[in-house]
């Protein structure tokens, strides 16, 4: 359950500008920008999970806090003149924005339900700490099915000689499948504790399974795991209880799934359908040098768009049809564009329309749940506010910028390219400083000297609840020479 794959979301502008007020300054406060601040967090959040130039030079890592920081309070200023100016309202941002909502919605609705409800006893950490350093080899027996299980289980625990009794039924009452080790954390708990319960020369009684059906295991040998056995105590508890967490967090997340979509019903227009799947394997005939590698086409997102384009007649046509109310034609395509969704080689018709159709009913399931995040108003919890707003703040800023670039006189002729570069971003450096002088912006040297940091340079994913995965911040654009053009216009001025 935590790897179903998921979707982006998105709020309002009154979202975009969560922020913390200058009135409310604390000591963990690195600079104002407005009425806003950039704390510790918003600073280690956005350094600390992203690349960035020099990151990784422990001897200049001072100049180079000083630069992201300078960066961020860039990002700010154009995301401000950019809501100032009513960039960012279009059609495509507002989808943006409300993709991003039901995406964060999702997650806080998993924090809610499931991650908040997960509560690991004493006794299950003791029950761990035995089985960790074990492990048990075992022959699994397939049977015919229960009654013939139960009666060959009866057989075996009534002989003295159990392993003689036990082979004397092979092929009548069983067959052998395959011989194993299992150890602590085994991927089918009811196996684990029937496997570990085994005594000597004993037999499970029958097990349900996946795939295999019903089961029985015989014990051949206890010994100790000597990977696991190497973890001193700390360790091994540590171990342990991620091992309990991450079962219990996998069938509650299955229930609480199970509990939101099973009583909904969806139903599809064919007709839109068949559409959409004859369009998509059209394009991927005709652009599959570009979409094949490693044995599979990537369809999204390019595939995706290009496919937004190939039916755009219809995008606003209602498509799915849910008791909460319908989705277009546009809202799933918004919804496939975050999905991996790929197609084997080699092409046919009923396998593009196979994948596209268990993709599409990924996108209701998330739909689903992100309208029940919504109904309970977690949209307007502080997490999911704050992560809209850093990430329309990084939209809003780059749209911002553009707007600068299109705006802007032509560089002279006589100028080579690398002297036109200069002037674009001389030009936006002013801006940019003329923006903080409108606004107000200034950094707190001292703070952000006594704030500690990784020099590790790395992107890192953020991975959320129900599935899938997004950048774990946006990309901080470097902008730092704003700070050195304003500062000279000080001079100028004076």
């Amino acid at each position: 359950m935590r790897n179903l794959l998921l979707l982006l979301c998105l709020v309002s502008s009154a979202a975009a500008q969560y922020g913390r007020t200058a009135a409310g300054l604390t000591q963990d406060t690195l600079a104002t920008v407005g009425s806003h601040v950039i704390t510790t967090r918003d600073f280690l959040e956005r350094f600390e999970l992203m690349p960035w130039p020099n990151k990784d030079n422990k001897a200049r890592i001072e100049a180079t806090k000083r630069d992201f920081l300078h960066s961020l309070m860039a990002e700010k200023l154009l995301a401000m003149e950019a809501t100032a100016q009513n960039l960012g309202n279009d059609p495509l941002t507002l989808r943006l924005q409300q993709n991003l909502e039901k995406l964060f919605v999702r997650d806080e609705l998993y924090k809610t339900e499931v991650t908040s409800r997960i509560v690991i006893t004493p006794e299950e950490t003791r029950e761990g700490m035995k089985r960790f350093p074990a492990e048990v080899e075992v022959v699994m027996l397939g049977i015919i099915n229960q009654k013939d299980g139960d009666l060959l289980y009866k057989k075996v625990a009534a002989a003295r000689n159990k392993r003689a009794v036990l082979w004397s039924f092979e092929d009548s009452l069983f067959v052998p499948l395959d011989t194993f080790v299992v150890k602590y954390g085994f991927k089918d708990r009811k196996v684990e504790d029937a496997v570990f319960a085994l005594g000597k020369d004993s037999l499970t009684k029958p097990v349900q399974t996946e795939p295999f059906g019903t089961v029985m295991f015989y014990l051949l040998r206890r010994s100790t795991n000597m990977e696991n056995a190497k973890f001193n105590t700390a360790d091994r508890m540590h171990k342990v209880n991620n091992i309990i967490k991450d079962r219990k967090e996998d069938s509650i997340a299955v229930k609480f799934f199970a509990s939101v979509t099973s009583p909904q019903r969806a139903e599809a227009d064919p007709a839109v359908f068949f559409r959409m799947a004859d369009s998509a394997y059209a394009i991927l005939r005709r652009d599959s040098a570009e979409l094949f590698g490693k044995g599979l086409f990537q369809f999204s997102p390019v595939g995706t768009e290009r496919l937004r384009g190939q039916i755009a007649d219809i995008l606003d046509q209602p498509f799915i049809s849910i008791a909460t109310g319908p989705m277009t034609v546009q809202q799933v395509l918004d919804g496939l564009v975050n999905n991996n969704v790929v197609f084997p080689a080699p092409l046919e018709t009923l396998q593009v329309r196979a994948v596209l159709n268990n993709n599409i009913k990924t996108v209701i399931q998330n739909e689903m749940l992100a309208r029940e995040g919504l109904r309970r108003n977690l949209q307007q919890s502080a997490a999911v506010r704050h992560d809209i707003a850093v990430w329309m703040d990084n939209y809003r800023s780059a749209r911002m910028l553009r707007a600068v670039l299109d705006t802007l006189a032509p560089p002279p002729d006589t100028l080579t390219p690398v002297q036109k570069e200069r002037y674009r971003k001389e030009a936006v450096d002013a801006f940019i400083g003329e923006l903080a002088d409108r606004y107000g912006a200034a950094m707190r040297e001292e703070a952000l000297r006594n704030l500690s940091t990784t020099t590790t340079n790395m992107s890192t994913w953020r991975h959320i609840g129900f599935g899938g995965r997004i950048l774990g911040v946006p990309q901080t654009r470097p902008q730092v020479d704003w700070i050195y053009e304003r500062k000279k216009q000080d001079t100028i001025n004076q």
